[in-house]
This record gives structure tokens, C-alpha cells and sequence, in this order.
């Protein structure tokens, strides 16, 4: 772990890219900074096998640029690769020589099975997941992971990345149906010849990328969607397909003017998506969960953390990593609040509750951060900056739930209607007895001195909290909202009254 901000570099086929983060707690990262420049190294590769002049001045200056970034961040160490455009280069042990006597960066050339393993380390470590596969589609490659119990099983690795294909199928704008069934007939081959798996009933699938993501973000323009992170973001192979539909149908300069696709991605993007989808298919997937995270945040962890996390330290960690940047947020009162709500919750627990209980902890801890913009409305900018948040380890659903017992702690009847679609999954009750535990939670401790301490009792018919604590009218109104909402009455008692 390290509260030293590091630098990584990628070298990629299509583009280069750099993330600036650091990890206190060894659990989470914290992204400080970012960068990316077009580099198109795999349009030489598919023309000539190897890379041209234009290209090594576009790297050289791309990675200078990064330096510079890098040295006003303050960064401590930077670790620099390359993929598979220079790998497979006719020329790229000397280009990649060239480039470190320019910049004066050692840059490590990683083979597809390393890229693979540190595309899974950044891509899983992020999502609440722990069994399946993650697909990553680069520029001049595709990585294929399988995992269980969040650690690496098997590893593939096959040559038809997104710029590659684009460059050696089509030649027609926008590109003919012979020449997009030709490509889809290439990757089918590719599949078999290297046996990749299908997926068992009890995996999913995982993906990271920027052609993944590009895709993702397109598709969520087209919805009302309440989250504007892609990280978590769920994919279904029938909107690959329409996406296929929509870009192939215009030339490309029409091509890059669609919502949500990054303009250097408009004339490789068709490609990317055919191989998602050819993949998709083969491997009986019907959706695809989105990482924001990759290769260069597994290269961060690799060098700051001593192991993969579980979802639930991941989780922990990023939302005190979130919170602690608000100079509002007080750790120790956070931590009392949240068990405070925890054990109000626990009095009214039902078997379909989930993960409810571990969210709203996350909900009392993270609530303060909203005053450091607005003291009066703390709730609300609490819930938004879980939704707009570097959080990690959390699936959509559970940042909607956070989102929705935050709004309906202050106010009971706040409404929720943009975050319905995402809290299908669980049961509105629940979220209404989660509210009501974080809003006894926060009026009890808004009431305890720093070094005090407040427990729980319970009865079929009251909740009480033991405590340094004067009754009032802001506990009757409480007990009013617990006897609608957790069907029990609220009450303060001191210790005497015991």
C-alpha cells in the first residue's frame, strides 16, 4: 500500500493511455489522474507488419506528455508497457528501444498471457464478482480470463483485436455486409482453433476496453439512465447487435458524430463490435458487465497491494476513500453512526433483506461528505456523490439502493422514480426500513458528544437507544416514522432508566 501517487503507462495498439493513483488502505485505488492519445500503431502493423516513423514521433510525444502530467502530480514511480501492436511488430524490439532512449522510460513489452493477468486483476478487483470471465478487446488483441473465487484460472489470447480487424476486413465505407461476414467467419475460426470455453450457469461475464465501453456508453445515452458511470454498467448482446445495425449503416464521417463514441474509435468501432458480439455468442453469453478498470489499474495493483481483495474490503475501503476527501467527513463519528443504524436494522431484519444491511452501513458512513457542500441538504449531495463517485466493488443496484435510503432518511416521501429500474431487485420495504434506521442513526448521534456511545435494545414492540440522551420532540417524531415504517415505536432511555 501506498499514499504515493504512481503513474502507469500503456502503450497500446490503438491508443495511449495513463492513470495517476495511489492506495492507503491497500484495498482500493484512488485515481488521482488520467491521460490518452491516439497512437493507431496496429493501422501500420496490418499495412506494413511493422511501425512507421509518424507513429514513433506520435508515441514519443504521447508518453512525454504523460512524464510531465506525471511530475506535477507529484508521482513517485512510473511503470510503462506495451501490447500487442509492438509484440508483434516486425520492428518493435527497436522501436520500443528507440522510444526509451527518447524518453528515457523503461518500457516493459508484455506477452498476451501478461496482459491477460493484469487486465484481470484491474478489471475483477472493481466489480462485485467472483466467478466468470472477463474479455478485454484492445486495438491488436482480445484477452480471454476465466476466474473463480476472484483468482485466475486460465488465460487466452487471440489476434483479432478491434483496429487490427477493421484494417484487414474492410476496405468499403461504411464497411459491405461480404466483408463484415468475412470478419465474422475469421473470428469464428479464431474461437475454435483456440478452443475458448462457454460459459457455466454460474458465471458471468466481464468486460473492459475501450471498445466495451464505447459501446456501453452508446447504448446508455439511448436509456434514461440515473448513473453516468460506465464502471458496472450491464451490456446485453441484443443491443451489441442494434449497435452493429446503427454504426454499419453510416460512413464514417456520420460514423463519429453519434452520442457516446469517442470520434478516434469511429473507424474501428464496427469491427470491435462484431467481435464482441462473435464472442458474445459463441460463449452463450446474453450480457456483459462493463469494467472501467484494466490493464493499467492491474499493473497499479500488482505494485501496491499485496493481494486481491474480497468485494466486501473493496467496498469498505472505496467508500472511506471517497468520504475521506470531504474535510466535512469525521471518521470515528461515521463509524458510530453506522453501527448504530446497523443494529436498529438488525431489530427488523427479514430473511429477503440481502445486502441491504452492509449498504446502508456504507449509507451512514459516507453521509457526512454531503455537508462539505450544503449543511442543509447533506442527504442529497451525499446520494450523488455515491452515484457519481470512484466507488468500487458495487454493482448498480446496490449504488442506487445507497442513493435511495440517503434521500429517504431525511425526508421520508423523497422520491426515487430515477433510480426505480435499478432497485428492482430489492424489495421497497426494505429500502423504507433502511431510511428510517440511517435517520434514527443520524439523530442520535447529531445528539452524542464526541466521546460517547449510544446501544441498541429491542422488543417486539419498541427500539430503544441507551444512552447520554434527552428525549424530545425530535424523538417523538421518530418514533412516529419507526411505528409506521419498522412497525415498532422509538424511544430514548438513559442508562439510569435501565
Amino acid at each position: 500500500m501506498s499514499d504515493q501517487p504512481l503513474a502507469v503507462i500503456d502503450i497500446g495498439s490503438n491508443s495511449g493511455r495513463m492513470i495517476i493513483v495511489r492506495s492507503p488502505t491497500g484495498r482500493h485505488l484512488e485515481t488521482l489522474g488520467e491521460g490518452r492519445a491516439p497512437l493507431r500503431l496496429a493501422s501500420d502493423l496490418a499495412a506494413t507488419g511493422s511501425i512507421g516513423p509518424a507513429a514513433f514521433e506520435r508515441t514519443v510525444q504521447c508518453v512525454d506528455d504523460f512524464l510531465a502530467h506525471g511530475r506535477a502530480a507529484g508521482v513517485a514511480r512510473t511503470i510503462a508497457v506495451a501490447t500487442a501492436a509492438v509484440r508483434d511488430a516486425d520492428n518493435g524490439e527497436e522501436f520500443i528501444g528507440r522510444v526509451r532512449t527518447h524518453t528515457h522510460v523503461d518500457i516493459d513489452v508484455i506477452d498476451g498471457a501478461r496482459e491477460a493477468e493484469l487486465a484481470f486483476l484491474g478489471a475483477v478487483h472493481s466489480l462485485p464478482v467472483h466467478s466468470g470471465l472477463l474479455l478485454d478487446v484492445g486495438g491488436g488483441s482480445i484477452e480471454l480470463t476465466r476466474f473463480r473465487d476472484r483468482r485466475l484460472t486460465k488465460a487466452w489470447t487471440l489476434p483479432v483485436g478491434a483496429l487490427l480487424m477493421a484494417d484487414r476486413f474492410f476496405n468499403e465505407d461504411p464497411p459491405a455486409r461480404s466483408e463484415r461476414r468475412k470478419l465474422v467467419d475469421h473470428i469464428g475460426d479464431a474461437i475454435r482453433d483456440s478452443a475458448l470455453p462457454t460459459m457455466t450457469r454460474n458465471e458471468g461475464l466481464a468486460g473492459t476496453g475501450g471498445t466495451i465501453r464505447n459501446l456501453a456508453k452508446m447504448d446508455r445515452r439511448e436509456r434514461s439512465y440515473p448513473l453516468s458511470r460506465l464502471h458496472g454498467y450491464v451490456l446485453a448482446l441484443s443491443r451489441v447487435d442494434e449497435l452493429i445495425s446503427l454504426l454499419s449503416s453510416r460512413p464514417l464521417a456520420k460514423r463519429a458524430q453519434l452520442a457516446g463514441l469517442n470520434p478516434d474509435r469511429a473507424d474501428s468501432i464496427v469491427a470491435g463490435a462484431i467481435v464482441l458480439h462473435t464472442i458474445m455468442e459463441a460463449m452463450g453469453a446474453e450480457e456483459i458487465t462493463v469494467s472501467g478498470k484494466g490493464l493499467r489499474e492491474g499493473i497499479a495493483m500488482e505494485a501496491l497491494m499485496p493481494e486481491m481483495p474480497s468485494p466486501v474490503d473493496v467496498r469498505a475501503a472505496s467508500i472511506r476513500g471517497l468520504a475521506g476527501r470531504f474535510a466535512s467527513w469525521e471518521p470515528p463519528r461515521a463509524e458510530r453512526r453506522a453501527a448504530l443504524a446497523a443494529e436498529i436494522f438488525d431489530a427488523t431484519s427479514i430473511s429477503r433483506d440481502g445486502d441491504a444491511k452492509e449498504l446502508l452501513t456504507h449509507a451512514a458512513a459516507i453521509l457526512d461528505a454531503g455537508a462539505a457542500l450544503d449543511a442543509y441538504n447533506r442527504h442529497e449531495h451525499a446520494g450523488a456523490a455515491v452515484l457519481a463517485g470512484d466507488l468500487s466493488g458495487f454493482s448498480h443496484p446496490q449504488l442506487a439502493f445507497i442513493a435511495a435510503i440517503l434521500r429517504r432518511a431525511d425526508k421520508e416521501d423523497a422520491g426515487v422514480k430515477p433510480l426505480r429500474a435499478l432497485l428492482r431487485t430489492y424489495d421497497p420495504t426494505t429500502v423504507t426500513r433502511a431510511a428510517t434506521a440511517l435517520a434514527i442513526a443520524d439523530a442520535v448521534d447529531m445528539r452524542l458528544a464526541p466521546d460517547a456511545s449510544a446501544s441498541v435494545r429491542s422488543t417486539k414492540t419498541t427500539i430503544s437507544v441507551v444512552g447520554p440522551l434527552v428525549a424530545g420532540r425530535w424523538s417523538e417524531l421518530l418514533s412516529s416514522r419507526a411505528r409506521t415504517t419498522l412497525g415498532r415505536a422509538f424511544a430514548v432511555k438513559t442508562r439510569e432508566d435501565e
